[in-house]
């Protein structure tokens, strides 16, 4: 084959869960899984390169193929990962495009999110590709380009380390390093609520891993988020993370999520000791009736009291706290208000809230059953488009009214400063700095539409 790049394209969004602004068009969102792919083609000597579609127009980012990377030339396949729903019209474009310059291109999708178990229904509203792929894809790797002639020279590693040389403008992106898989606690709104939780990577070769992305990228100017759906951090673990950053002299400031019963409020001081700076906290809601229906907690009561004790633990030793509300299915203005009271309450210690109403993502075959238990908590479709159900939550709360809820809300409790942070930590490209914020939040002329305070 020519010497020329094999493609990795994450697509980008057309669409967006938020209203757009000129900072949240910046952010850069690590598709992660995508480079895992990349990292393995090149470590089969095969040259790999990934391109995010971001914001970006798929015209945009076919260019960037053409003109930095002699895409034209090429004779690999293509791999284009699809991370949610709200890619697909991305995806569409994108493929037709590629088609148009170059119509013998062959195309590889992947996305588990989106594919699913089965390729038939994206089939039905994708342009003809080559190959789709369910699932993980690691592991189908060699069985997928073995179709193109191409051999795995050597076995797949197990513990390979992410190579963020093969992404494009790596320098602009925070580096992410997934330290766990799946979650299994079995809340009703969680792509991952079946998905048994595999154990923390071991503290050694989360190191190694941290150090190799320092001496190839030659920074220490980092603050990586530590990927997983449900940190499970025990003392030891803790410990021995503070103990060996110290050995290698790294000091690294880093964040992650969990749940409010996943860590322990004793084994804060030592996270932080270690480096925990930010901890993303899935509350979801503070109302019990609510924490029952979404499956969250049989005990609401002892769940807030756990989660009260554990953010003033946090504040009290410099742990940023950003809560994660969920509007869910039955909410009133009842719930709202009990959310809202616990959150005044906590005001001190919480740096940000991220709040949302529940959307329904999947094919319809795969949400049919969720979607009839939202409808009996009172629930109903306000619109949909493809894999993608938008809600009214109530016959109190409408679809429109949640998004206003969701804004006013998350106003209240973060302030321009904390959003700033919050995002630029894990988020906004490392060289976005406050004053180029400050910059473009004055060409917002409505600034009602924000999700943090401004005064």
């Amino acid at each position: 084959m020519l010497n020329t790049y094999f493609f990795c394209i994450s697509a980008g969004q057309t669409i967006t869960r938020k209203k757009k602004t000129p900072f949240s068009l910046k952010h850069r969102y690590l598709n992660y899984g995508l480079l895992s792919l990349a990292t393995l083609l090149k470590e089969q000597n095969l040259p790999a390169i990934q391109i995010q579609g971001l914001f970006y127009s798929p015209q945009r980012t076919l260019q960037i193929c053409i003109d930095e990377y002699n895409f034209l030339d090429s004779n690999y396949p293509l791999f284009l990962s699809i991370p949610s729903f709200y890619a697909l019209d991305w995806a569409k474009e994108f493929i037709n495009l590629i088609y148009r310059v170059k119509p013998e291109q062959k195309v590889i999708i992947g996305g588990r999110w989106v594919v699913g178990d089965s390729v038939e229904n994206i089939k039905k509203v994708l342009p003809p590709v080559d190959q789709i792929i369910p699932g993980l894809g690691e592991i189908k790797l060699p069985a997928v380009l073995s179709k193109y002639g191409i051999t795995f020279l050597k076995k797949v590693s197990e513990h390979y380390q992410l190579n963020y040389k093969l992404l494009h403008e790596s320098h602009l992106y925070q580096p992410s390093f997934e330290i766990s898989r799946g979650c299994g606690m079995g809340c009703a709104f969680c792509q991952e609520k079946d998905e048994k939780l595999t154990p923390l990577k071991p503290v050694t070769q989360l190191i190694n891993e941290l150090k190799h992305f320092i001496l190839s990228n030659n920074t220490n100017e980092i603050t990586p988020y530590f990927e997983t759906s449900m940190f499970t951090p025990n003392r030891k673990w803790a410990v021995q993370l503070n103990e060996k950053l110290k050995e290698e002299g790294l000091k690294i400031r880093w964040r992650t999520e969990g749940r409010i019963d996943s860590i322990s409020p004793e084994n804060l001081l030592h996270l932080s000791e270690a480096g925990l700076t930010v901890l993303d906290l899935g509350l979801e809601s503070a109302s019990h009736q609510q924490l029952i229906s979404m499956k969250k907690t049989s005990n609401p009561q002892v769940y807030l009291e756990r989660a009260s004790k554990l953010i003033i633990k946090a504040h009290e030793i410099g742990i940023k706290i950003k809560i994660n509300i969920l509007l869910y299915a039955g909410e009133t203005k009842k719930t709202l208000q009990e959310t809202e009271d616990w959150l005044e309450k906590h005001k001190n210690y919480i740096a940000g809230v991220s709040i949302g109403p529940v959307t329904i993502y999947g094919w319809d075959e795969d949400t049919t059953a969720y979607m009839n238990e939202l409808i009996l908590l009172g629930a109903s479709i306000s619109h949909t488009s493809v894999g993608i159900k938008y809600l009214n939550l109530s016959s109190e709360i409408t679809f429109e009214n949640s998004l206003e809820i969701s804004r006013q809300l998350s106003k209240k409790f973060m302030t321009k400063e904390n959003y700033f942070f919050l995002k630029s930590f894990s988020y906004l490209p490392r060289d976005y700095k406050y004053e180029d914020f400050l910059i473009d939040l004055e060409k917002i002329e409505n600034k009602s539409d924000l999700s943090f305070s401004v005064i």
